[in-house]
């Protein structure tokens, strides 16, 4: 188990509005675009919730190799959704030549307000959906990153009672910069003779 799980970082169109000037060009495919995408990254998504999901049933039974498992799905799955991310951002950079805003300036709220009414009910559909699952997931994620913390803690704590020197390294995450592992401290007081027994 590594304690330094990655963290969750997924990006979502803001939902706040902003003025555009409605004198500026169209783009057709912009809402069929926008709900295709929110499409993938609802899919993207739940995948992301079955991991985590699994990961922390593996964490609460202390099967190592599940959790390690898991911990390389989050991390394909991670990948993918960078590939969202440019996806993303060039609906962005869309949206921002519509709607004569910088790209960082884009809010659901201008979008919708250029699309026609069965395309902005479906685009806020998704995009309530998918803001709840991914908070779902962040705080589930983080739930197992403090769970690992703790078993590795506890580990620590036995292995210290044992008189055991040295460190535990757990198997490096695919994708993960590597980590240092916890140091094991030698308790002072442990002794090395294990049974004491008089005839």
């Amino acid at each position: 188990m590594s304690a330094t799980a990655p963290r969750l970082q997924v990006a979502r169109i803001p939902l706040e509005s902003h003025t555009a000037d409605p004198g500026l060009g169209s783009d057709s495919r912009l809402g069929e675009d926008l709900i295709l995408h929110l499409d993938r990254q609802l899919a993207s998504a739940r995948r992301l919730a079955q991991i985590v999901d699994a990961q922390a049933g593996a964490i609460r039974r202390r099967a190592v190799r599940e959790v390690v498992a898991a911990a390389g799905e989050l991390s394909v799955e991670m990948h993918r959704r960078e590939l969202l991310e440019h996806e993303r951002l060039g609906l962005m950079e869309r949206a921002s030549r519509l709607l004569g805003v910088p790209p960082h300036a884009v809010g659901f709220s201008a979008i919708a307000a250029r699309l026609d009414a069965g395309e902005a009910e479906t685009a806020a559909r998704l995009t309530e959906e998918l803001t709840a699952l991914l908070m779902t997931i962040a705080r589930e994620h983080e739930l197992n990153r403090r769970l690992m913390a703790q078993e590795l803690a506890f580990l620590d704590h036995l292995l210290g009672l044992a008189g055991t020197s040295g460190s535990y390294a757990a198997p490096p995450l695919p994708g993960s910069p590597p980590v240092s592992s916890p140091r094991l401290r030698r308790n002072p007081t442990a002794r090395r003779r294990v049974l004491d027994v008089e005839a």
